[in-house]
């Protein structure tokens, strides 16, 4: 369902998986797009991690702190 709205070689996220990582990453909102079996849903791409949580400058790398909070989240 969802990977009819993305693009090729980028991160589709919908509004629900945004809201949980939001805190974490850089996204570029879509707007709502429909959703076979499920009607409008809001949806982002995922451009990157937010720099204080990133080991390199693109923000595809974690760093020590994004892995150590996240793995406090966890337990």
């Amino acid at each position: 369902r969802m990977e009819s709205n993305g693009a090729p070689g980028r991160i589709n996220l919908s509004g629900a998986t945004y809201a949980g990582v939001m805190e974490y990453v850089q996204c570029t909102p879509r707007g709502p797009l429909q959703v076979k079996n499920k009607g409008e849903m809001q949806m982002y791409f995922l451009d990157r991690l937010r720099p204080e949580y990133s080991e390199d400058r693109e923000g595809r790398v974690p760093n020590e702190r994004l892995s150590d909070l996240l793995s406090l989240r966890a337990s």
